[in-house]
């Protein structure tokens, strides 16, 4: 997507790597993911932090379960892919 966004714009030139872009490492991949989720949680911890309102809070305890999880799952996945890299 990067490199998509470098040809649009017209800076495609002989400054801007060739490579393939990373997978993991990249905005859409699982890192980038990873970082949404993160911020989603601290937005959340925000939110807890001020409220007051049993149904909010339940609701907001339960969206903190669900990117918990999936940060957990996509860290993992993003470690287990950067080890593999590492024995090549």
């Amino acid at each position: 997507m990067a490199r998509q966004m470098r040809t649009a714009a017209g800076t495609d030139g002989a400054d801007v790597a060739s490579e393939p872009d990373d997978p993991v490492f990249s905005v859409d991949g699982h890192f980038g993911y990873l970082l949404r989720d993160l911020r989603t949680l601290t937005g959340v911890e925000a939110l807890l932090e001020t409220s007051d309102d049993i149904p909010t809070i339940r609701f907001l305890l339960g969206l903190t379960a669900r990117h918990a999880e999936t940060a957990m799952m996509r860290a993992r996945l993003a470690l287990a892919q950067t080890k593999e890299k590492g024995k090549d």
